[in-house]
């Protein structure tokens, strides 16, 4: 368990958010009361609902020619 959190926190730090919520599920379905899982699952979760939100902004930019504002959408998808 502890294992896998910290796997999947090494994941975060290389930017790979959806294979960190897969570990991190791993970890909550043998340990449900996982304290700490539950809390990392929930922020990234969060954090990668935003980072979609952000891009459907984008691609709606985009889809209309609007480059600029479409840019400006996607560096804030990059700092979430």
């Amino acid at each position: 368990t502890t294992g896998k959190l910290n796997q999947a926190k090494d994941l975060i730090k290389k930017g790979q958010l959806d294979e960190a919520i897969t570990l991190v599920d791993e970890v909550l379905k043998a340990s449900p009361k996982n304290t700490e899982a539950n809390a990392l699952a929930k922020k990234w979760k969060a954090d990668k609902a935003k980072i979609n939100v952000q891009l459907d902004k984008f691609r709606s930019f985009l889809n209309q020619n609007k480059f600029d504002e479409a840019e400006k959408e996607l560096l804030v998808a990059q700092y979430l």
